[in-house]
């Protein structure tokens, strides 16, 4: 019940002429209605805030309903929740389909509440239920469209590289020749992906391209350590970092270096059927370094700086002993059968 107001006035023995003095200002050409009216507008007040605070407080409750999905009596989902419904817009291919089902799927959710649970709430409820309803939807539905994005960003990601896979395997095939084709096919493949903005498109196209030229020389360095070097001098994997390029092109010194020893060995492979002196001449020609006068043999040896010449005659009493052990079991074998 509101309160009736109280009034305060003071007296006092004086002099002067009786008086009484109160803190009531009465204007005599106001009505009594509107002196009234500042007393009317707290109680006013008073009944909105109370009624807007307890809608406040039950909208709370009833917007935790919508977060859980809704059972018949069967046990059967007969209305999504926020959740579910945020869950399964996220797991959409891209945003204009998160947003699409999102918009839908909460309509749904919306009609089913006011239909079952709205019946015996007062307006005050229900514009608060109303507010809240729109804000967290809204915050969920951004969310939702979110994770939609990032998950058109991994698929298109899948598909460009698919592509990069299949051209990168008609790279290593072709060589250098195709670096070209390849970086075009790449560019166009993502400039034509609309969710792609430009500076995205731009450092795709960038990362592709460096690492297209570094799997085209990665592969080169280990099976075709010539033509890298080659390929090197002529600038063909200029868009690779430097300290990548360095350590290829020891990649490809050594293998360079592994095959000129496998040339310059391969007399030593005598059949075992051969005539064991075939085999003794190969360890003295090796031995002396004149490899049969075979020009091309010594050129190649000549080739060889001091240090992969230490190295060379390390990796020959290495394969010559081994092959001479293989010889004696041989041997050792063919007598006793």
């Amino acid at each position: 019940m509101p309160k009736i107001p109280t009034y305060q006035s003071t007296g006092s023995i004086t002099t002067a002429t009786p008086s009484i003095k109160s803190n009531v200002q009465l204007n005599v050409n106001q009505t009594p209605a509107s002196a009234l009216q500042p007393v009317s507008n707290f109680i006013r007040d008073s009944y909105i805030q109370e009624k807007t605070t307890e809608a406040n407080n039950k909208s709370y409750k009833v917007i935790n309903d919508f977060y859980e999905d809704q059972f018949d009596a069967q046990g059967n989902v007969s209305q999504k929740g926020w959740l579910t419904i945020s869950s399964e817009a996220k797991q959409k291919n891209n945003p204009t389909e998160a947003s699409e089902y999102y918009d839908t799927e909460v309509d749904k959710l919306y009609q089913y509440h006011k239909n079952n649970k709205f019946k015996n709430l007062n307006n005050f409820e229900k514009k608060a239920i109303n507010a809240k309803f729109s804000a967290t939807s809204g915050l969920l539905k951004r969310e939702a469209i979110k994770e939609s994005r990032i998950n058109l960003i991994k698929e298109n990601k899948e598909i460009t590289d698919d592509t990069f896979v299949k051209e990168s395997l008609l790279l290593k095939e072709l060589g250098p020749m195709y670096l070209p084709a390849f970086k075009d096919n790449m560019a166009r493949i993502i400039n034509t992906n609309p969710e792609y903005d430009s500076g995205v498109k731009k450092q795709l196209i960038k990362a592709y391209s460096e690492k297209g030229s570094e799997f085209l020389a990665t592969s080169m360095a280990n099976n075709q350590p010539n033509n890298f070097k080659l390929s090197l001098k002529q600038g063909a994997f200029d868009d690779v970092p430097a300290g990548e390029l360095l350590k290829l092109n020891g990649v490809a010194d050594q293998k360079i270096k592994e095959q000129k020893f496998n040339i310059l060995l391969s007399p030593l492979d005598v059949p075992l059927d051969a005539d064991p002196r075939d085999f003794t001449i190969a360890i003295e020609e090796i031995k002396n370094k004149t490899f049969g006068n075979n020009k091309e043999l010594q050129n190649i040896f000549k080739s060889l700086n001091p240090q992969e010449r230490t190295e060379f005659e390390k990796a020959y009493q290495t394969k010559a002993s081994g092959v001479r052990s293989d010889r004696n079991i041989a041997t050792y074998s063919k007598r006793n059968c």
